[in-house]
């Protein structure tokens, strides 16, 4: 059996990829997220379609858990 995907729609704020731009010059840009890699990276990616912004992405493999 194949299950289809649901397409998902994004909404970038405005000025999102200028403010990423200018912040990328001054800051090493790093994602963390607690959402699973492959859902994340699309979402990501609408946002840093070149990759030229965000040096890293963390994703919910990333976390430990610490004291229960």
């Amino acid at each position: 059996m194949v299950i289809n995907p649901k397409k998902i729609g994004v909404n970038v704020r405005p000025y999102c990829r200028e403010f990423l731009q200018r912040m990328s010059q001054k800051f090493e840009l790093v994602i963390f997220t607690a959402g699973r890699e492959d859902y994340a990276n699309k979402m990501i990616d609408v946002i840093d379609p070149d990759k030229k912004y965000i040096a890293h992405r963390l994703y919910r493999q990333h976390c430990s858990n610490f004291n229960g």
